[in-house]
């Protein structure tokens, strides 16, 4: 498995326009990456997600973002331990899929659509995809904005 073979999968789902209320962004992700052929667990939501599934955690402005990678906003809000979460990650409230070209693929109050990564924080790699042999440039996004 690819991070290109989870970007195509999103944009290729035919689930833009599927409205928030019907699929919310965690399981936008988890739909996209069972349709691209990861076998995932079903999350409790981004906060598990932001835990459990992704590794190589990054500052948006610290990363090279590869189509694939997942995309959180994530804040130092206690959020987290309202959710039983008592570390130092802080809290994921929102994820999504980066397409590598300064784009996501989300479901938001709009409905499942392709937007801009500006408002993401943070951003990380899936266990167990294939992102090639690129290693992050600290201090270089690859996103335009």
């Amino acid at each position: 498995m690819t991070g290109v073979q989870i970007a195509d999968a999103a944009i290729n789902s035919g689930l833009i326009g599927t409205p928030y209320s019907k699929l919310d962004c965690q399981a936008l992700v988890e739909a996209v990456l069972k349709k691209a052929g990861l076998h995932i667990i079903n999350y409790r939501g981004s906060n598990h997600m932001w835990r459990e599934l992704v590794y190589d955690r990054q500052s948006k402005e610290d990363a090279v973002i590869l189509p694939g990678m997942l995309a959180f906003i994530v804040r130092d809000d206690g959020g987290e331990q309202k959710r039983g979460y008592h570390d130092d990650m802080k809290n994921a409230t929102h994820v999504a899929i980066a397409l590598g070209d300064g784009t996501v693929f989300e479901s938001t109050t709009g409905g499942v659509q392709i937007s801009s990564i500006r408002r993401f924080t943070h951003v990380a790699r899936i266990i167990d995809v294939d992102y090639g042999n690129v290693v992050p440039e600290i201090g270089r996004a690859s996103c335009r904005e």
